[in-house]
């Protein structure tokens, strides 16, 4: 299976980063090809990839937001009608299950099949979520 692990922030995020690359290291263990990548410095489109988890943190201080670019960067990204999808969110201050629902929503109106969504608040966690993904 070909994965890609996108990550979209509108600050510089580590703790996001490093989430994005400990999901990445879970699905890698159950035999899975995975790219990750920061979602301003990709060119290509999402529709070569049989699974495709989008991540960001909530925006705003109290949550239940997500950045504004995220929407139009999924626009951007090609076809995604049926697309195997993971939405995730990093634990990061208030009502980030309101922020979650949000992706998901966004990535909904995209056409993208949700098979599963997270908020994730360490790499260990991420990682069981990648390995959780595959069959």
């Amino acid at each position: 299976m070909r994965a890609a692990v996108v990550y979209f922030a509108e600050k510089q995020a580590k703790s996001l980063e490093e989430i994005s690359k400990s999901l990445a290291k879970g699905l890698e263990k159950k035999g899975a090809s995975v790219d990750v990548f920061n979602a301003k410095d990709f060119s290509r489109k999402l529709a070569i990839y049989q699974l495709v988890l989008i991540g960001t943190e909530p925006a705003g201080t109290f949550g239940g937001k997500i950045p504004e670019g995220l929407s139009k960067f999924l626009d951007s990204s090609g076809p995604l009608m049926n697309t195997k999808s993971y939405g995730f969110i990093v634990k990061k201050g208030f009502r980030c299950e309101k922020s979650l629902q949000v992706l998901m929503r966004t990535m909904e109106n995209e056409g993208m099949f949700i098979v599963c969504s997270d908020v994730l608040g360490s790499s260990g966690e991420a990682v069981s979520a990648g390995e959780g993904l595959v069959d």
